[in-house]
């Protein structure tokens, strides 16, 4: 598996990385570990970022959804 080298650490408050390279690097980890669909969210305790890829149903084709779900409200 490859190894992804974390940005450097920003200011507090400020994200190291924009909503687009979150969105890249999770697309590309998507494709590298063959998953449908995948979720992240951050909380930098001032603001939360989510960033979703793929399918939440590989039957129907449906895309992720924008809202996270997380295993315990199934």
């Amino acid at each position: 598996m490859p190894y992804i080298t974390p940005a450097a650490p920003a200011a507090a408050g400020t994200p190291s990385l924009s909503h687009r390279e979150l969105k890249d690097r999770l697309e590309a980890l998507a494709r590298i570990h063959r998953v449908p669909g995948a979720q992240l969210v951050l909380d930098t305790g001032g603001d939360v970022v989510d960033v979703h890829t793929g399918t939440a149903d590989v039957t129907t084709g449906s895309p992720s959804p924008r809202t996270p779900r997380s295993r315990s409200d199934r």
